[in-house]
């Protein structure tokens, strides 16, 4: 039986990568609510669709010091 297809777009790499980030540094949510500017809720829905909420997203990946040129790698253009 051949392999199925895995979408991995936009939205599961920067996931991944704020996930990752906030694993490996022991983040607190809250800690991470304060450098996203948001609440709770807001943040989950942040880890769900990052690009929705890009302001955000940017503001937590620069507080967790994600490299710039790692956010535009994870960033694909669907044309």
């Amino acid at each position: 039986m051949p392999k199925q297809r895995v979408e991995r777009g936009t939205d599961y790499k920067l996931r991944c990568m704020i996930r990752g980030e906030i694993a490996a540094q022991n983040v607190p949510i809250s800690k991470a609510c304060e450098w996203a500017g948001c609440c709770q809720q807001t943040l989950y829905r942040v880890f769900d669709k990052p690009t929705a909420y890009m302001d955000k997203a940017l503001r937590l990946l620069r507080n967790l010091s994600v490299p710039i040129e790692s956010v535009r790698e994870a960033i694909s253009y669907p044309w």
